[in-house]
C-alpha cells in the first residue's frame, strides 16, 4: 500500500505509471479552501473541442500571507505542467508583493513557460498567453484584500 500524487499516474501521454501487477484502490482528494481562483481556456476557433491552452491558478491567502499557491498549465498533450519550485517561492510571501519580488516571480514563471517544449504549447501565441495569464494571476494575488 503506497500513496502517489495524481501527477505520477501518467508518465507520458500514453504510458501508465502503474506496473502491471499494481492496482489503484483509493483516490483521496483534499478539499482545500482556496480563496483566489483564475481559470482560462483557449480553444481552436474552428474546433472548439480542441483546447490549446488551459491555465489555472488556485491560491490561499490568509490575512496577508500566501499560504498555498498552485499554477497549472495544460497544452495540447493531455499532461499538465506545474513548477512546484516556483510555487514554493510564492508561498509564505506577504501581500502585496514588493515590486522587486513581483518582478522576480513573473520572470521565473516567464522563463519556465518559455522553456516548455513545442509539443506542449506549439504556438508562440499560446506561450505568450500563458505568460500574460501568469502575470495577471500574480498581480491578482498581490492585490488580494480578503476578509480573513
Amino acid at each position: 500500500h503506497s500513496w502517489v500524487p495524481i501527477s505520477r499516474l501518467t508518465k507520458t501521454s500514453r504510458k501508465p505509471a502503474l506496473a502491471p501487477a499494481e492496482l489503484l484502490a483509493t483516490i483521496s482528494i483534499p478539499l482545500l479552501p482556496f480563496n483566489l481562483h483564475l481559470y482560462e481556456k483557449l480553444d481552436l476557433i474552428t474546433h472548439p473541442a480542441v483546447s490549446l491552452l488551459k491555465f489555472l491558478v488556485a491560491a490561499r491567502i490568509y490575512r496577508t500571507t500566501v499560504t498555498d499557491f498552485r499554477m497549472a498549465i495544460g497544452g495540447i498533450e493531455p499532461l499538465v505542467a506545474r513548477n512546484r519550485e516556483i510555487e514554493a517561492m510564492v508561498i509564505g510571501t506577504k501581500v502585496p508583493f514588493p515590486e522587486k519580488q513581483l518582478a522576480q516571480f513573473k520572470e521565473r514563471f516567464r522563463n519556465y513557460i518559455e522553456g516548455l517544449p513545442p509539443s506542449f504549447l506549439p504556438d508562440p501565441y499560446h506561450k505568450q498567453s500563458a505568460i500574460r495569464l501568469a502575470e495577471r494571476a500574480l498581480e491578482k494575488a498581490s492585490s488580494y484584500r480578503g476578509t480573513e
